[in-house]
């Protein structure tokens, strides 16, 4: 007489957080450096650039966080660490070095996390003595006098 009998297994799947961050944009130009321009009459809270990643995994493992590491100047910038939006933090002047380098890592949530990095070069381009010659021309158009002593 054969003999029989039933049983239940519960499988219980894990995700293992095997893959690392990818960087999608800003594209690096060389390597793993992004090249980008902000205006010197950029006042704070102006948007730089938004790094934005995405990560194989699924869950916890796949939530991104971004921060700043190694910066220039790390009064002038910040990065919003849920959406990588880079912000000024003050308003950029001629003092400020004509480049400015970021580097943005992006690290996800498992454990232990991994991580992408993006190195960007900041060009500051125009100063404050252009900007105030543009008024000064724009108010000659406008038919006011410009021996306005700045």
């Amino acid at each position: 007489l054969p003999l029989s009998t039933n049983v239940s297994i519960n499988v219980v799947i894990l995700d293992q957080n095997d893959n690392a961050p990818a960087i999608v944009s800003p594209r690096p130009e060389y390597g793993s450096t992004a090249v980008e321009t902000l205006s010197r009459s950029a006042e704070p809270g102006y948007l730089v650039v938004k790094v934005s990643a995405v990560d194989a995994d699924s869950g916890q493992n796949a939530r991104l966080t971004y921060q700043l590491g190694q910066v220039t100047d790390r009064g002038l910038f910040t990065i919003a660490p849920d959406t990588g939006e880079i912000w000024t933090i003050r308003r950029v002047v001629n003092a400020d070095a004509t480049k400015q380098s970021l580097m943005v890592v992006v690290k996800d949530n498992g454990a232990p996390p991994l991580k992408a990095t993006i190195n960007i070069i900041l060009t500051l381009e125009g100063s404050d003595t252009e900007t105030l010659s543009e008024l000064s021309g724009l108010s000659e158009d406008l038919g006011f006098p410009s021996d306005i002593s700045l």
